[in-house]
């Protein structure tokens, strides 16, 4: 059946999250799809090289001397006819044997990023989807929706002035299918690109929220309002610090003592498999973030210069409660226990000091080498737990770990250890596939010889400054049983950049959410 016009259902943002793009798709050729195209304020079309070339006898001269279809190239043409669209904006591709996905995405992003300049909130893309053999037409569509829902992200909601002239939200953008294809067909890629960008858009607002805000409570609250917005299909268990101490679980206790608020740990269970309870499913999958509020370094304190973004250490747990959104929009079948170990690292009276012995839930015992590497103490309970209660097949944890990582792979891709190799594979080609990699690193018995202790058993840090990214990876499998699959994402460079990058953000960027969102489809 040919749908000639379908319009996705916008969805309901987490509370403080920007309204999210309504997409409409059509065909070219139908009475609707004519009527958008003369009525749209801008129409945007990616044009290749070769294709540029092509319509040279077509264009102004003016558009032919300006624009030959480089890639990033983009020219805005105004019309001045009553029977076509007021501006056209036309968006460079390259060679058209170069085009590929990555080609797609930027060119996308810099579409929006001109939409934005001239606060147009209302957009057609008209689309050629055999435009190359490169690459799937269903991907581009989900690209192109995926692109523009990340890239209408802005953290603006402290803005009280000037608001209007500061705050820019696309609203609708209509895209218009040139190609003879069914158009139902392709509905599935271009709502998935959408809900990928809507996740990763939440796990972005609960990052930038700063630290006097954004607190162990303040996450748990979050938390919560995904169990109220899907009723029925989480189960949400939190471990208050009564809890951590009846317990034992010093680590994570320890971590968060000098804070007003006291840590915790948000368990949500995904009710995904009908067929068997979450406790008792023999593949049950937890992913598991750190959530890290505010990171002073405790009494081994920050300095100036590396202090002042710590509000997005807790940018792993920010990537979970995305994906938590994100699984009954996608009616994921699997089973999930999401697991979020929240603290805020804080110096007061009551602050863990350097040199420690502490007693893990696991029984190991840990000395403090630097109370600054508080995440893999946090995670440590919190693995533990989960592990004893649910016995999960699968074990994912995404932290901003280490600073040793960002100068090992800089802010492109997170460092990835585990101890299985196929599910090592599995999470860097979901990576490469969305744009979220990941690169494989070593975990060496060496490495675990270096946080060994002489006091205690362990030792929170490693034996010299060399290798930390290692080492910390290396502390946390001592906390994995040996029957668990477990990965541990290192995302320290690519969820906090220092610039933006397309429709990547300054500051935090949600990294792992569609990371990990992308690995569990390709599990159902």
């Amino acid at each position: 059946m040919w749908l000639p016009k379908t319009r996705l259902a916008p969805r309901s943002p987490l509370a403080g999250a920007k309204r999210c793009i309504n997409f409409a798709v059509h065909g070219a050729n139908t009475a609707s799809g004519r009527s958008v195209l003369k009525d749209s304020p801008v129409v945007v079309e990616f044009i290749t090289k070769e294709h540029a070339q092509d319509m040279k006898e077509i264009w102004a001269p003016a558009i032919s001397n300006d624009f030959d279809g480089s890639k990033g190239q983009t020219l805005l043409h105004y019309s001045s006819s009553e029977n076509s669209p007021k501006r056209f904006l036309f968006v460079g591709l390259g060679e058209t044997e170069k085009v590929g996905l990555p080609a797609i995405r930027s060119a996308t992003a810099s579409a929006y990023d001109k939409l934005k300049q001239l606060r147009l909130t209302q957009a057609t893309i008209q689309l050629q989807l055999d435009l190359t053999g490169n690459v799937n037409p269903g991907e581009v569509l989900r690209t192109i929706t995926n692109v523009l829902e990340q890239s209408n992200f802005g953290f603006t909601r402290h803005l009280t002035r000037d608001r209007e002239s500061k705050v820019f939200n696309m609203e609708e953008v209509s895209l218009l299918i040139r190609s003879r294809v069914n158009i139902s067909d392709y509905l599935v890629h271009v709502e998935a690109g959408k809900i990928f960008g809507e996740a990763t858009n939440a796990a972005r607002e609960f990052a930038h929220e700063r630290g006097d805000v954004c607190n162990p409570q303040y996450m748990e609250d979050k938390a919560r309002e995904i169990v109220n917005k899907y009723p029925g299909k989480f189960d949400i268990e939190v471990l208050d610090a009564n809890d951590l101490e009846r317990l034992g679980m010093n680590l994570l206790l320890s971590v968060g003592k000098g804070a007003v608020v006291p840590p915790r740990v948000v368990l949500l269970s995904y009710k995904g498999n009908e067929e068997v309870q979450v406790s008792e499913d023999p593949n049950l999958v937890a992913l598991v973030g750190k959530g890290i509020t505010f990171d002073t370094g405790g009494l081994n304190l920050k300095p100036s210069g590396s202090i002042e973004d710590m509000f997005l250490d807790m940018s792993g747990a920010a990537a979970i409660l995305g994906v938590a959104d994100a699984l009954p929009k996608l009616d994921v079948k699997k089973n999930v226990v999401l697991v979020m170990c929240l603290a805020e690292n804080a110096i007061g009276p009551k602050s863990y000091l350097p040199n420690s012995i502490l007693k893990s839930l696991k029984g190991l015992t840990v000395e403090i080498g630097n109370t600054d590497a508080e995440g893999r103490l946090a995670l440590a309970d919190g693995l533990t737990y989960l592990q004893q209660k649910y016995k999960p097949a699968t074990v994912i944890d995404l932290a901003t770990l280490t600073g040793a990582c960002v100068v090992a792979l800089g802010e492109h891709c997170g460092g990835l250890f585990s101890n299985d190799s196929e599910l090592a594979k599995s999470l860097q080609e979901s990576g490469d596939k969305i744009f979220e990699r990941v690169w494989p690193m070593p975990l060496f018995p060496e490495y675990t010889e270096e946080v060994k202790g002489t006091a205690s058993d362990l030792k929170n840090t490693g034996k010299g400054r060399f290798g930390g990214a290692c080492t910390a990876a290396a502390f946390l499998q001592e906390f994995i049983e040996p029957e668990v699959k477990w990965a541990h994402v290192d995302i320290a460079g690519p969820a906090m950049t220092s610039e933006k990058r397309g429709c990547v953000p300054k500051g935090g960027t949600g990294f792992g959410t569609q990371l990990l969102l992308q690995w569990l489809l390709t599990k159902e």
